[in-house]
């Protein structure tokens, strides 16, 4: 009797120890499906206010993020050219080639994605993941723009701007009702909005915020031009 007993608690004993090992791995099932972009260590928060968050992103050669999921409407600047590998969830890995100054929108907020992404180059990969945090739907117009802001494209929640200003060149904008950011991908350029002082954007993926109504005025001081991006959020 005492020995049927003993194996009676060794199973129940063991029951209870099965039962604890599945919660755990529940709840850190439930902890990883749920880790956003903004929560993987190489995802460097910046910058943040009511309309962007915005994610810098370095990955060393050879090196993996931890999977993620991204849930928000996001503009995606691109900073180096780089060999670039992707794996969606429960999917093949895609072999991809970045190309700096390649800006573009990603609809996460329609379409989540769960997914890791490693550095399959020789040399660091740099990417700024702007998440879109503005409710606001505006009328979907464009600011009054410079020659040199060519238009990329148009969204509900911002339009985009690539800008390229040759030796000595300058170029004036007109923020309007809408803010703006301006991100640097090359060269060195001399940024002035409105009365605030002038500040130099000499590194790729540095930036500057626009208030609404500010004139913009830029100058490039690079003997081989100089490229930036622009984002006009409504």
């Amino acid at each position: 009797m005492r020995l049927c007993a003993s194996f009676a608690s060794l199973r129940e004993t063991k029951h209870r120890d099965c039962i604890s090992l599945i919660l755990m791995l529940a709840i850190f099932n439930t902890s990883f499906a749920q880790r956003q972009a903004r929560e993987e260590p190489r995802h460097k928060n910046v910058f943040e206010n009511k309309w962007v968050r915005i994610l810098d992103v370095h990955i060393k050669p050879g090196d993996t993020t931890l999977f993620h999921r991204h849930s928000t409407p996001s503009v995606i600047v691109i900073l180096t050219d780089t060999k670039l590998g992707t794996q969606l969830q429960g999917s093949e890995p895609v072999i991809s080639q970045t190309h700096a100054g390649s800006i573009s929108y990603a609809s996460y907020g329609e379409k989540p994605i769960f997914h890791h992404v490693w550095n399959d180059d020789t040399a660091m990969f740099h990417v700024m993941d702007i998440e879109l945090l503005g409710k606001r739907e505006g009328s979907g117009g464009a600011a009054e723009v410079a020659q040199d802001f060519e238009p990329v494209w148009q969204e509900k929640m911002v339009n985009s701007y690539s800008i390229s200003l040759k030796e000595n060149e300058n170029s004036t904008k007109v923020a309007g009702a809408h803010p703006v950011l301006l991100i640097n991908i090359s060269g060195t350029t001399l940024v002035q909005a409105g009365t605030k002082e002038r500040i130099s954007l000499s590194k790729a993926g540095q930036f500057t915020w626009i208030e609404p109504g500010m004139v913009l005025q830029i100058s490039n001081q690079s003997k081989g031009g100089s490229r930036l991006v622009s984002m006009e959020l409504k």
